[in-house]
């Protein structure tokens, strides 16, 4: 499947221009870094990646174990970013996240966004993506790029409403 780049730049990008959008009723917003790393995080994060990774739009095949999650992935894309990983929670389960990396001062890259499905169509998506540009504008990122699945249709829809632009494509 095809791949395609988008790049939003955040010199102009003004957060108020989606002031009309309110955050949906139940969730509730968090970062990461305000959580312990718990084996209970981590199993949290585990579930809720792995959803949205095997239920991705044009993904095949398997899924890391929680271990292979754990020690391949959880430190190096996750804890160590903990200050750019949007959390949505219901209650206490987490339903949503918005993964950003800064790669430069004035670069972030986004990783994976994902809402579970029994909560999808709410905005949660959007909310979060809202709070990862809000929060690489305030820290003085000017471009911030992502890749996303050319079948992801809803999650390209969600970018473009926020400004991202396809600058190419990759296989």
């Amino acid at each position: 499947m095809k791949r395609q780049t988008l790049t939003l730049h955040l010199q102009n990008w003004q957060r108020e221009s989606f002031s009309r959008m309110e955050d949906p009723a139940g969730i509730h917003f968090f970062r990461l870094n305000e959580v312990h790393d718990t084996d209970e995080t981590r199993h949290r994060l585990y579930r809720l990646v792995r959803e949205g990774v095997l239920d991705e739009p044009g993904h095949d095949g398997p899924f890391e174990s929680f271990s292979d999650f754990c020690e391949k992935l959880f430190y190096r894309y996750y804890w160590q970013h903990r200050h750019t990983q949007f959390i949505a929670r219901c209650n206490e389960e987490w339903v949503g996240l918005s993964s950003v990396r800064i790669i430069s001062p004035e670069t972030a890259e986004c990783g994976l966004t994902v809402v579970k499905k029994s909560f999808r169509g709410m905005g949660i998506a959007t909310s979060l993506k809202l709070r990862a540009i809000s929060h690489c504008r305030d820290q003085g990122v000017k471009i911030m790029c992502t890749h996303v699945n050319e079948a992801n249709q809803p999650m390209l829809s969600i970018n473009f409403k926020l400004g991202f632009r396809i600058t190419d494509g990759e296989k």
